[in-house]
């Protein structure tokens, strides 16, 4: 089969990332592809100029779509502009060029109020023009998603639910974020050195030392601060590791560093953590971030509610690491659904809660169990052929 991907690619942020991960999982079950590249030095761009060879760059990808069998656009709202009516047109031009029954459009995030009875407008004030909002265009892509009889995808049921409240008779198929076969998983553990990392990365530390990871862009919706206070709570074996950089988004608005990362700097010094607390820095590679999650002995995803539907992090974390432990923000709660009980919640910001848990590991049995349970139930290689089988 042919397929076509249209996403932003080789970007290093999360839709790019697992952009790769799809085309990768089709190749290996036989397909050709291609990807019908959205390169954000572009899209990201809200010039005159750029507007323009952005509409040039759907105008191209547009007219290869008919020859495709199968089309998966990955839809966040920035990976199409930053101007919502551009957005909007972008998008329905690119559905409109599929063939009815042969396309899916997978949501990275779902902007629907409940509340809406019927299409609203606004204006912008700084331009006075007349824009669809976000839930405006969300649902004109759900229409037109409808009406060619395509697929819609998305990654929490709580979003399913959302959509068929709008569109009861639209298909939708919800999975959570997976990465990896299960059998991959276990050839990068057979294959990974905890020793030969260390002496690769400099790091130093005693055969008893528990190592705690975060792993992520500093944002301060990921609040590292709890994680760096619970480890002030915790034995002096206990050592953090922080995988992550400025975000590329934010260096343009902060050009001088990180503010919060400063925060994270002046928090760790007053506790004196110093010796305990290491920061590794931007992972330039999709090698060095697998190899993150192998080195730690637990992995913490502290986030506060965000708004967000699914976490890429969260999803590699599960299928690198038995010790996860994640807030109890609407994200990771909705990805219980899918779980069950196969990582460690805490409260959000309750540091001495997950300083507790980390030590304790209670009900480590049943924990491993369910992750066990869903890792056999959820992977890429079948979210693929659940595409391809709900578009026959």
């Amino acid at each position: 089969m042919k397929i076509g991907i249209v996403s932003c690619f080789n970007e290093g942020e999360a839709n790019s990332e697992y952009t790769k991960v799809i085309y990768e999982e089709f190749i290996r079950q036989g397909h050709d592809v291609e990807i019908l590249r959205l390169p954000f030095s572009v899209f990201g761009n809200n010039s005159p100029s750029m507007r323009k060879r952005a509409d040039a760059i759907i105008g191209e990808i547009g007219k290869k779509i008919p020859h495709f069998d199968y089309i998966s656009i990955q839809y966040e709202f920035l990976l199409y502009g930053y101007n919502f009516s551009d957005v909007q047109r972008r998008v329905l031009y690119l559905l409109q060029q599929c063939n009815e029954k042969n396309f899916s459009v997978t949501f990275h995030r779902i902007d629907l109020n409940k509340k809406i009875k019927k299409r609203k407008w606004y204006k912008q004030l700084f331009n006075n023009k007349v824009l669809p909002t976000a839930d405006e265009i969300t649902l004109a892509i759900l229409d037109e998603i409808n009406r060619k009889q395509g697929l819609a995808i998305v990654h929490t049921l709580r979003d399913k639910e959302k959509i068929l409240a709008f569109n009861p008779q639209l298909k939708v198929f919800a999975h959570p974020l997976n990465y990896k076969r299960q059998e991959d998983v276990a050839k990068l553990k057979k294959s990974f050195s905890k020793k030969q990392y260390m002496e690769k990365k400099g790091i130093r530390l005693s055969a008893s030392d528990k190592i705690i990871g975060v792993i992520g862009s500093f944002v301060r919706v990921k609040d590292y601060t709890t994680v760096i206070k619970a480890l002030n709570y915790l034995p002096e074996n206990y050592h953090l590791f922080i995988f992550g950089g400025q975000h590329k988004l934010e260096i343009s608005m902060e050009p001088k560093g990180s503010s919060y990362i400063q925060e994270i700097l002046s928090l760790v010094s007053s506790l004196k953590l110093n010796k305990r607390a290491h920061f590794m820095g931007f992972q330039q590679s999709s090698e060095d971030m697998l190899n993150a999650y192998l080195f730690c002995d637990y992995v913490v995803l502290p986030y506060i509610e965000c708004g967000e539907m699914a976490s890429a992090a969260a999803g590699n974390a599960l299928e690198l690491n038995s010790n996860v432990f994640a807030s109890r923000n609407h994200c990771f709660e909705e990805w219980k659904k899918f779980t069950g009980e196969a990582f460690y919640s805490f409260d959000m910001g309750n540091y001495m809660e997950l300083a507790e848990k980390i030590q304790s590991m209670h009900d480590k049995k049943n924990i491993s169990q369910q992750r066990v349970a869903y890792l056999e139930q959820y992977s890429i290689s079948k979210n693929i052929q659940h595409y391809l089988d709900l578009l026959d």
